[in-house]
């Protein structure tokens, strides 16, 4: 029994390549999410084990709304087309313009984090200088 009538595969198929494309987003907020920041291997591990589980949510998800359930071979075969259409089309041009945007703003940011660390040494001796100031005043008054 196929529990997905003859007329509905094609239908249930290009569910599950939408499926698939929707995983390949979610591979690709991974993918971006590591050209921005670096990280060790433990962080890589994790984020590898998050990816799989949300990718597995959103099959079974697809598989109970369109199949109620029942996994069958195009289902498969439909997701890894549809991750695979998106990884080799939209996916290259999506990291292109992060590594884009992220080499254009990378420069300001960096002067920005300077600027910020140089308002914060100036704050630093400032109250260290007056913590100072008061305590030398304070040892004035009792006369050293």
């Amino acid at each position: 029994m196929w529990l997905v009538l003859q007329q509905d595969r094609g239908r249930a198929f290009l569910a599950f390549c939408l499926c698939g494309f929707i995983i390949g987003c979610i591979y690709d907020v991974f993918r971006i999410a590591r050209t921005v920041y670096s990280g060790g291997r433990i962080k890589l591990f994790f984020e590898d084990v998050l990816f799989c589980i949300m990718a597995a949510l959103v099959f079974v998800v697809f598989a109970f709304n369109v199949s109620l359930g029942v996994v069958r071979m195009f289902a498969a075969i439909g997701a890894l087309l549809g991750f695979f259409v998106y990884r080799f089309t939209l996916g290259v041009f999506t990291v292109r313009v992060a590594r884009y945007v992220k080499a254009l703003l990378t420069p300001p940011l960096r002067r920005l984090v300077v600027l910020i660390n140089l308002a914060l040494d100036k704050t630093k001796q400032r109250v260290y200088t007056y913590r100072r100031a008061r305590r030398d005043s304070r040892l004035a008054a009792k006369g050293f």
